[in-house]
């Protein structure tokens, strides 16, 4: 026998004992556990089978365990929504959508056709060719074959070399004009199998690689167009992991690589890193009976229709996980179908949620009801974009974190279909333990219903522009805690549009430059039902309130007022905003300052937005605040209180437009209004005749506003009915009063406006002898003409206080005071 027999031979007689004696261990070991569970003493045969079964399942657990672990990125890329191995390179195609949306691919995370600066993307295919190893861009071209034919696609493909990458992207239209011999060149050389079905208006995407069958790289999808769907074909998409080592890039350190378990939970299609979390959640849902939601995480299902203690109800229920334990904290169910209570109980709650604590909302029925703007705000400052979109039973999905700053990718709402429910929305997906925000991004279906409504109305160019159709419709972010749960942000506006839907979309857009808009308590009452301004309403959120048509819009304003406190039964007050006027950002946050007035002071009738005195040379502070007698409207806070007495007497109070002046004499009884010194308005210019053109020439020009800032206002407290007084007769003592000679220059029609370059920040008093009947103001209306104030024959001068006009001039305050007046005895010279 040869030597190397021999040791062979040795190494397996070794082998074998090694085999006997693991063996005989085993047979020892249970052996002890079979003497040790007499329970199950009856079958040894039955005994010993469970126990190797047993020891084969601690041998198979061992090896589990043991196997090498599959290692992913970090993140999903490119938006995908999962990873790809370390070996794997990301990619997302997305078509284009009619004329309106242009198609995107990335790459490794890297947009090569969509977002590059160098490329724009236009109608036809859109292609970027790759090299198979590198993943350098090789080309990038767009073939427009609606005016062109197929001669330079065919021409570009041919040149192609082996085994090079082709990724494409239709956009409008990519067949009218292709050729049956590029369709040929993509089946055959690139292993397409669906360019032979490309129709007029279809959407294409596509990776192929050249001269290679049965490429790994092939991924595509077609979807074709059918007139009965609309003009153009539905968008597509595909995604997923090309099988190439990732080129590397700038931020390759931040997509550090993670080792995944091998276990899959929550049913999910892959296991998760140590940096996410497994999470299969859904809304509840109606098919012939209710469905209730479901919600698992990290292989535990901790709310659900047989999960005790956590079984959901109807309105919005929300698990709170620990991203670190990766275990559930606490579960609540809130009923906001049903009470306004249960969605402040939703934003104390949500308040109480530690910082960075993942938050699971899922619906159940209907939610929307009693979904105030304190719950709605509490959603939006855990990620959610759309939760003011919700509409009547509506379903409806969260996934966000608190403090996340930006909109949740991890958020879906279904539509109510017909007269019944949403359907089923849910996630089944690794959630990182820090979400990436979406910095705002609007998702898809509201900018889809965008592009339908412009497709259905006409006469909205610069709304519908291409520039402008995919920009969101979400209100502004308030960053001030402190003023979230101010009464301003939970009173209702009243938008009270006329005829002009351009008009009426240009107001809907400054609403959103709000900070804290709660589009729910925005109602647009509209004249007549028409579905054209409803549907323009909806688009932003806001409820549309159709009304009786009437004759003239100061009666349209009448039964807008009435239904808006019958809509809102439980508000003491609404915003009033008339037609033809823009809000700016500080609005609300000017009636935040000032709505308490209204609950100290009964001498205050109603605050305005609005200053009649507010041109561009007649005022400058947007700290300060006035006192008023008339009342100057177009958007201003109404007590329900005052319009009980309104509502009895609208044809001796209201019956003419407010420039006319409303609340006069009796009905006044001695109130007055607060006004700003710079508006919180834009007024802005239709194309229309009206009986009152000469006024409007005159009032609406040259006006001054307070532009895009947040302004904090000073001494608010100080227009409480006495203290304004003191205020009023402190000013007076310490002004300085112009002397008779500089006024006599206007008043004798040697100066039409006055040059006044003295030094900035004193107070002046101008006292005048009103000649003539004091209801003719036939001296005040002169000097208001010399210092550029309001003035027209037959309009009274607007803003007086007693018979005190105080406004704000070259940066000096100045209060004119006629012979009339109660503070004309305050005057210390004698002229």
């Amino acid at each position: 026998m040869s030597w190397k027999a021999i040791i062979f031979g040795r190494r397996t007689v070794k082998a074998t004992l090694i085999r006997l004696v693991i063996i005989l261990v085993g047979v020892i070991i249970l052996y002890n556990w079979y003497s040790n569970n007499a329970s199950i003493s009856a079958s040894p045969n039955l005994d010993l089978h469970i126990a190797i079964d047993q020891f084969e399942k601690i041998e198979k657990d061992v090896t589990t365990e043991t196997k090498p672990l599959q290692v992913y990125d970090a993140h999903p890329k490119c938006g995908n929504n999962q990873p790809c191995k370390r070996a794997e390179t990301s990619f997302h195609i997305k078509s284009g959508y009619a004329q309106m949306e242009a198609p995107t691919v990335c790459l490794n995370d890297k947009y090569i056709i969509g977002k590059d600066p160098n490329f724009a993307p236009s109608r036809g295919m859109n292609v970027a060719l790759i090299d198979e190893t590198s993943q350098d861009v090789i080309k990038k071209e767009v073939f427009d074959l609606y005016d062109y034919d197929s001669s330079k696609l065919v021409e570009f493909l041919t040149s192609v070399q082996n085994k090079q990458i082709l990724l494409l992207a239709s956009f409008d239209d990519a067949a009218a004009r292709l050729s049956s011999e590029a369709r040929q060149i993509f089946k055959d050389d690139f292993g397409s199998s669906l360019i032979k079905d490309l129709n007029y208006r279809g959407n294409w995407v596509f990776i192929g690689q050249k001269g290679v069958p049965n490429s790994p790289f092939l991924h595509e999808k077609v979807y074709l167009f059918n007139k009965a769907e609309g003009e153009w074909a539905a968008q597509i998409e595909i995604e997923g992991c090309l099988p190439m080592q990732p080129a590397k890039t700038e931020d390759s350190e931040s997509n550090a690589q993670v080792q995944l378990d091998t276990k899959i939970k929550c049913g999910l299609s892959r296991p998760c890193s140590t940096n996410e979390i497994a999470i299969s959640a859904y809304s509840g849902y109606v098919q012939k009976d209710k469905m209730f939601p479901s919600v698992c995480v990290d292989g535990l299902v901790v709310m659900g229709q047989n999960v005790p203690g956590n079984k959901p109800g109807r309105g919005l229920n929300v698990a709170i996980i620990n991203p670190e334990t990766k275990k559930m904290d606490k579960v609540a169910t809130f009923d906001t179908y049903e009470s306004e209570a249960q969605s402040r109980q939703l934003g104390e709650f949500l308040a109480s949620v530690p910082h960075g604590h993942i938050i699971i909302v899922t619906s159940f029925d209907e939610v929307t009801q009693q979904l105030t703007y304190e719950g709605t705000s509490s959603l939006i400052d855990v990620g959610s974009g759309q939760i003011h979109l919700l509409e009547y039973r509506d379903s409806y999905i969260l996934i966000g974190q608190k403090g996340l700053k930006g909109v949740s990718p991890f958020e879906k709402r279904g539509a109510r279909q017909d007269l019944g429910w949403g359907p089923k929305v849910e996630f089944k997906e690794c959630i990182p333990k820090i979400i990436k925000p979406e910095g705002g991004a609007q998702p898809v279906a509201n900018n889809r219903k965008r592009q339908e409504f412009c497709r259905q109305y006409e006469g909205y160019a610069e709304f519908c522009a291409e520039e402008n159709i995919q920009r969101p419709l979400l209100p502004s972010v308030l960053e001030d805690e402190n003023l979230k749960k101010n009464k301003a942000y939970f009173t209702p506006i009243i938008v009270i549009p006329g005829l002009d839907l351009n008009a009426l979309r240009i107001q809907l857009d400054s609403l959103l430059t709000v900070p804290g808009l709660n589009p729910q308590m925005v109602m647009v009452a509209n004249d007549g039902d028409f579905a054209e301004p409803i549907a323009l309403t909806q688009l932003y959120g806001f409820r549309p309130e159709k009304l009786k048509v009437t004759s003239q819009y100061y009666y349209h304003m009448h039964k807008a007022m009435e239904v808006a406190f019958m809509k809102y039964p439980h508000n003491d007050y609404v915003i009033i905003l008339e037609e033809q006027f823009k809000v700016t950002p500080d609005f609300l946050n000017y009636f935040a300052q000032t709505l308490p007035l209204l609950d100290k002071d009964n001498s205050i009738i109603s605050i305005s937005a609005w200053n009649d005195n507010g041109f561009t040379d007649t005022c400058g502070d947007p700290t300060l605040l006035y006192r008023t007698e008339n009342f100057p409207g177009y958007g201003w806070v109404l007590r329900r209180s005052v319009w009980n007495e309104m509502k009895n007497n609208l044809k001796g109070c209201c019956e003419n437009r407010v420039w006319h002046e409303w609340l006069t004499g009796e009905m006044r009884k001695g109130r007055e209004m607060v006004v700003p010194d710079v508006s919180r308005l834009n007024w802005f210019k239709k194309d229309i005749f009206n009986p009152d053109q000469d006024f409007i020439d005159v009032f609406f020009n040259n006006r001054k506003s307070i532009g895009s800032d947040i302004v904090q206002l000073t001494d608010v407290d100080k227009l409480v009915k006495d203290d304004y007084e003191k205020e009023i007769s402190r000013l007076l003592e310490s002004s300085t009063e112009l002397v008779s000679s500089y006024i006599d220059m206007c008043l004798q029609d040697r100066t039409d406006r006055f040059e006044f370059n003295e030094v900035t920040g004193k107070v002046y008093s101008v006292y005048y002898e009103e000649k003539g009947e004091p209801s003719e103001q036939s001296t005040l209306k002169k000097l208001c003409k010399c210092f550029g104030l309001f003035s027209m024959d037959n309009f009274r001068v607007k803003g007086l206080h007693k018979g005190l006009l105080r406004f704000y001039y070259k940066g000096n305050q100045f209060m004119l005071i006629g012979s009339q007046s109660p503070y004309f005895a305050k005057r210390k010279n004698s002229q």
